[in-house]
């Protein structure tokens, strides 16, 4: 299930690309003379792999951040080129999310309440 859940999760983002960023010269394909998304992904677990794998093939440039360096280094030799691995800290995610033009939160903390998109617990 969290293969799916990276995998949609930026199909979502993609969809909302074209109502809301209609023209404004993002594009999620290669296309020559057009800048490709900017796609930042918060955790480094299934979810963030695969999402990560979907946006590169999608042709997005992608920052994933995690706190594990060993799961850096095995992203490392499982993704491609165009994902960017950082090392994460308090300060590097609200930097790189004031570039990005999607932002994939999949940080897993276990036993807790996933949180919906404002903040709130479900």
């Amino acid at each position: 299930m969290s293969e799916v859940a990276g995998r949609m999760a930026v199909q979502e983002g993609r969809s909302t690309w074209k109502r809301c960023m209609a023209g404004a010269g993002y594009c999620s394909a290669e296309v020559p003379g057009v800048l490709p998304a900017e796609v930042l992904i918060i955790g480094g677990g299934v979810v963030g792999a695969n999402a990560a794998k979907m946006a590169a093939g999608l042709g997005a440039r992608v920052t994933l951040l995690d706190l594990s360096l060993d799961r850096l280094r095995y992203l490392a030799d499982v993704l491609p080129s165009n994902v960017d691995l950082l090392y994460s800290n308090r300060y590097k995610p609200a930097r790189a999310a004031a570039w990005a033009d999607l932002v994939i939160g999949a940080v897993l903390l276990p036993g807790a309440k996933a949180r919906s998109w404002y903040g709130a617990t479900t």
